[in-house]
Parts: C-alpha cells; sequence; structure tokens
C-alpha cells in the first residue's frame, strides 16, 4: 500500500464528554477514538494511520488546541486507485461534517500538510512529528469562586472550571508560583504511574491572573449568577510530568487560601515527596491551550524562537551546576525521542512487509493504538 500523505491537524474538545485521549476497547469513548471514526469514514478503511498526539490528556480535561499527526492516502472509491492527496481545507470540512454527524463534542481547527522539506520542524530532522517536534505546551487552569449563599452557578459552566468555597489571595499565588518558574525536580507534583525517566522539568513560565469573562458571554437567565472571582493560572513549558499542573494548582490553591504561606513552595519542591503534597485539582478546569513547534526551516527564528526550548522569563539565574544539569536533561529528552522514532521506523517496516496499514500504523477497529507518554492532565 502506497505511502500515506502526512497531515498535521489542531483540534479541540470538551474533555468531560470523553475518558480521556487514548483509545481504549469495547467502545469506550475517547477523543482518538472519536477522531479515528471520522477519519476512517472520510477517507475509507485501511486508508489512514493510527493518529498521534502531541499531548495525551486525561479523562475531563479540556483542549483549545490540541495537535495530531495521521497519514491519509486518497483513493477512487471504485477502482482503489491512488489520487492526489486532499487539500487541507478539504480535510477540515469533512472531518467537522463527520464530528457533527456522530454527535462527538470535537472540532478540528487547522490543518496542514507537512513533508520532507519540513524537518526544521523536528529537532533531530526527520518527519514531522506531533509530539517529539513540538518546542513547548501551553495550559491553562480556571478556578471560580461560588456566587453568594442562595445563588446557583451558570450550568453551562459548572464542569469548566474548579468551582472554589472562598476568594483565594490571587498576589499570593503568584507570589508562590514564581518559586516554580526555571528547573526543578518536580517530583512533590509528579502523579503515580507518570512513565518519565526523570522528575527534572523546566517551568518556562507560570502565570496568575484575574479573569473578567467566564467562557461563555452570552446571556443568561436572572437566575444564574456570575462567579463571585475568576481566576486562570497559565503554565508553559516543553513537557510536563503526569498530573503535573493539575498537582501544582491544588497547591497553588492552598496558598491561595491561606493554608499555605507563599515561601512553603520552596519546602515543597525540597521534599520531593508527592504523599506529602496538597490535593490534586480537579481536572475539569484544565485546558490545554495550544502546542507549539520550531518555524520552518528558511523561515526565520520569528517571535515563537524565544518562547520554546528551556528559555526561563522571569527565572532568577541558575545556581552552579544547574547548566550541565539542562544539558543532561536534555540529553534524555533527545535519548527517548530517538528510541521512539527508531520504534516508529521499525514498526513502519513490519507493516509495509505484511502489506497492511499507512505510515506503520494502521488504523483498525479493534487495534490498540501506541501509547505516548501521559500528559500533564
Amino acid at each position: 500500500m502506497s505511502a500515506g500523505q502526512r497531515y498535521k491537524i489542531a483540534c479541540a474538545y470538551v474533555g468531560t464528554a470523553y475518558r480521556g485521549w487514548q483509545w481504549q476497547p469495547d467502545g469506550v469513548r475517547t477523543v482518538q477514538g472519536a477522531l479515528e471514526g471520522a477519519i476512517e469514514a472520510f477517507v475509507g478503511p485501511g486508508n489512514a494511520s493510527r493518529i498521534v498526539t502531541s499531548s495525551r490528556t486525561d479523562a475531563g480535561v479540556h483542549a483549545l488546541r490540541n495537535v495530531f499527526h495521521v497519514d491519509m492516502v486518497r483513493r477512487r472509491r471504485q477502482s482503489g486507485d491512488v489520487l492526489p492527496p486532499h487539500e487541507p481545507a478539504t480535510v477540515a470540512k469533512a472531518l467537522n461534517a463527520q464530528l457533527r454527524l456522530r454527535g462527538e463534542h470535537a472540532s478540528i481547527v487547522d490543518v496542514a500538510i507537512v513533508d520532507g522539506q519540513d524537518a526544521g520542524w523536528h529537532a533531530a530532522g526527520g518527519q514531522f512529528h506531533a509530539r517529539h517536534s513540538a518546542s513547548h505546551r501551553e495550559y491553562a487552569y480556571r478556578i471560580a469562586v461560588a456566587p453568594g449563599e442562595g445563588a446557583a452557578p451558570s450550568v453551562f459552566e459548572r464542569e469548566r472550571m474548579w468551582w472554589a468555597r472562598a476568594e483565594l489571595d490571587a498576589g499570593a499565588m503568584a507570589e508562590a508560583a514564581r518559586h516554580l518558574v526555571g528547573r526543578h525536580d518536580f517530583s512533590s507534583f509528579r502523579g503515580s504511574g507518570c512513565q518519565a525517566t526523570t522528575p527534572w522539568r523546566t517551568l518556562t513560565d507560570i502565570r496568575v491572573r484575574r479573569v473578567r469573562e467566564p467562557l461563555f458571554t452570552v446571556s443568561e437567565p436572572a437566575c444564574f449568577s456570575p462567579p463571585a472571582q475568576l481566576l486562570e493560572v497559565r503554565v508553559t513549558a516543553r513537557s510536563f510530568l503526569y498530573h503535573m499542573v493539575r498537582n501544582v494548582v491544588g497547591a497553588l490553591h492552598e496558598v491561595g487560601a491561606g493554608d499555605m504561606a507563599p515561601g512553603d513552595m520552596v519546602e515543597l519542591l525540597a521534599r520531593r515527596d508527592r504523599s506529602r503534597a496538597p490535593r490534586m485539582a480537579p481536572a475539569h478546569g484544565l485546558y490545554l491551550v495550544d502546542v507549539h513547534y520550531p518555524p520552518r526551516e528558511g523561515e526565520g527564528e520569528g517571535e515563537g524562537e524565544g518562547e520554546g526550548g528551556d528559555t526561563q522569563r522571569g527565572a532568577q539565574p541558575g545556581a552552579a551546576g544547574e547548566g550541565e544539569g539542562e544539558q543532561r536533561e536534555e540529553e534524555v529528552w533527545r535519548a527517548e525521542a530517538a528510541a521512539a522514532r527508531s520504534a516508529d521506523r521499525a514498526a513502519a517496516e513490519g507493516e509495509a512487509a505484511a502489506g497492511a496499514g499507512v505510515g506503520g500504523e494502521p488504523m483498525m477497529a479493534n487495534g490498540a493504538a501506541p501509547a505516548p507518554p501521559r500528559a500533564a492532565g
């Protein structure tokens, strides 16, 4: 079977409608299952690879813009002859139509064709890869304080943010958050079952701000009262540990409620013990905002260059030896990426020899997809 055209596709979805991103058997509703079903209906069985995502979000976690790649072959329905690839606009329109027909809470935001000449998107060269080519990821978490006693929060906002019981000290939360910027051992914020080989991560930016408008700005009945307070925690890094963002938000909530001092965040990092840290924030307040990639070759550095990699906006100068640690973290990340690429190539060669699928990851109704490392959610 001919190799397919690779597409880079951005999607959005309501996380509470799914049991997470990763495909699951027995008809469990997942984001990957919804998207692959729409793709198969569009191009036909056996003409698309399994999709590979940049971030495998947990059940309940939303996405404003998650990115995946997929290889697709366009064939004439009757004869099976291979035709030129579909234009991105055609792919977006067709997939959104299929998602609507199936009653899915997901949509396609953007589609682009990627090929061999886009090697600048991959730090180590080669074909674009949604996960390995990403330079940094951006998450946002929303916390709302419920309106006064006797007033009900909007039913449209109920599962879109974490509803706290009392107002939070946003200034103290911002002060605490500053201690997390830079490179640290985040073991105290690492979820059980994390597959990462190292607990060290570099937060390039973390901000706490007041938000004036809720997500839904349409007029609502008078019986629904707006939040008394709405805060957003926005976090940026190249990669995160499992449940890292929600665990960080849980600690910041304790600071905002007055149960922890901002300086306690330093001690919490030093403990490197998840069992002694505050509880994790619920999933439905977390949003994957965007996944960023380096510019293509020939496009120049651009504004996004300074925001990727391990740039530390607002970070304090590192201690002695930190540069060596950054290099070791980079080496581990590159080794993991190289191993995954080797596995992808081996799978592709095996599938090609067997004459099944496209791009080494065939889409089969009963086949489990390869599992990338878990995302921050």
